[in-house]
């Protein structure tokens, strides 16, 4: 059962009621300053439990001839070094619900897709997985503007005889421009850090061919750094076709508001939580950080400790507790 924050309330008040003095701070404030407190140090960590979209990945779209792009309101920090995807136009995946191998017409939903030109002639893939690229396994011989997200298509004659697997199944729509063994194509950025002014690296790079200035730059189809300034993504050099800047994020965690709202982390921090809001309320402040027996240098305060217990295991593959490894007798 979710632990919500109007259990949370019930279980601070009568730890609270014994002072009968009001501080200024409800509960609520120094909840969701709890959730802050915890989600910066599991950021600062790199742990999996800092908060991360439901979508798994950041996708920012770069026109080509532009050089930045808006970061989603809830941006906190990347959690991977971002890239660059080319994109080929004019392509779709399909999520198919019914296909006759026989007669090969194929219905199915569009769940991805770029561009919106009339495409005449489409291979037809399976999509790339660990172990190999994109697979063709027919065709589609038709014309057909290329549809967004929810698009359905029914009864499309396609090769027959292809081999999808259970369905529903997801397949690309490529058009025959593209290789059979296509992929997506990524190019990791290198960051430009806010508080560094020295661009020696860059006009070493364009000296060496033969490009003397620190404001202007070649074409480029796809940028090499990038800088974030407040919720603008910036890349350096200026790019001429688009770009789509992808890459896992950490978000800034939802706020404690109604009393059905879910407190975070599944239980695992709970007791922070009951114990911070009641020493925040308490002194109607929420900084915390100067009482050593909260956190401290040594990491051996009540929050230090109880962040450790759940993110330390987390990262071994065996809990150290003195068992027997394979290198203690081979």
């Amino acid at each position: 059962m979710s632990y919500i924050l109007q259990q949370l309330i019930m279980d601070v008040l009568p730890r609270l009621a014994r002072t009968g003095e009001p501080s200024g701070l409800s509960i609520p404030q120094a909840a969701n300053a709890v959730v802050t407190m915890i989600n910066n140090d599991l950021v600062y960590r790199k742990s999996d439990l800092a908060a991360t979209p439901e979508t798994s990945q950041l996708v920012v779209p770069i026109a080509a001839q532009g050089y930045f792009g808006n970061l989603p309101s809830n941006f906190y920090a990347f959690a991977e070094k971002p890239r660059a995807q080319e994109l080929n136009t004019d392509w779709m995946m399909l999520n198919v619900t019914a296909y006759n191998s026989t007669t090969g017409l194929l219905t199915g939903t569009v769940t991805q897709s770029q561009g919106s030109d009339s495409v005449s002639g489409f291979n037809i893939a399976l999509p790339a997985t660990p172990s190999s690229p994109s697979n063709v396994v027919g065709a589609y011989g038709g014309t057909l503007t290329v549809g967004g997200q929810g698009t359905q298509y029914t009864n499309l004659a396609c090769s027959p005889a292809m081999n999808f697997g259970t369905l529903p199944a997801l397949i690309w729509f490529l058009p025959t421009s593209i290789p059979s063994n296509w992929t997506p194509i990524y190019h990791h950025l290198d960051p430009e850090y806010n508080d560094d002014e020295d661009d020696y690296r860059e006009r070493n790079w364009w000296e060496w061919y033969g490009i003397y200035s620190d404001t202007w730059a070649p074409p480029s189809i796809r940028p090499r750094r990038y800088k974030i300034i407040q919720n603008v993504l910036y890349v350096w050099p200026t790019i001429t076709v688009n770009v789509n800047i992808v890459g896992k994020y950490y978000t800034i965690p939802n706020a404690l508001v109604n009393p059905t709202d879910v407190v975070p982390w599944n239980g695992m921090f709970d007791e922070i939580f009951r114990e911070g809001v009641v020493q925040m309320v308490l002194r109607g402040s929420v900084n915390l950080e100067s009482d050593a027996t909260w956190t401290n240098p040594q990491k051996t305060g009540f929050f230090d400790l109880r962040i450790q217990k759940v993110v330390n295991p987390r990262q071994r593959m065996i809990p150290n507790t003195q068992r027997l490894k394979r290198g203690t007798y081979l």
